[in-house]
């Protein structure tokens, strides 16, 4: 795997994300990922575990708030959180801007998640 910007990822059955940067350097594999990329499209658990095992490192950026009308996307993060802990992966997570309540409560619930279970996640740009 060769790094560069606006790499293609591979995520099975055919179908791809665009990441913004890969890495493979010493034998650490990583990728940074939008979040629109990872939880606007119509991904679930199967191309979320093709990351996971693909990519030893995942930073995610531009993570937005979650509410109602935004449901689908909660459950995509909350499943995605759950394979990078599954997968040993450690996660990065990008804040553009101080989260408003419904964010912190998506994500407060999911670094509690998280860190209950001894996951590798730092939750930058947090309060």
């Amino acid at each position: 795997m060769k790094g560069g910007l606006g790499t293609p990822v591979a995520i099975g059955f055919g179908r791809q994300l665009v990441a913004e940067v890969t890495v493979d350097r010493g034998g650490v594999r990583a990728v940074w990922l939008t979040a629109d990329a990872l939880f606007q499209a119509s991904l679930g658990p199967v191309d979320y575990l093709h990351v996971a095992r693909r990519f030893d490192v995942v930073l995610v950026q531009d993570l937005a708030p979650f509410d109602l009308r935004h449901h689908n996307q909660a459950r995509r993060f909350m499943s995605f959180i759950d394979i990078m802990y599954d997968e040993g992966c450690l996660l990065v997570l990008f804040f553009p801007r101080p989260p408003t309540l419904p964010v912190s409560l998506s994500v407060s619930r999911a670094r509690a998640r998280c860190f209950s279970r001894d996951v590798n996640v730092e939750l930058w740009g947090m309060p």
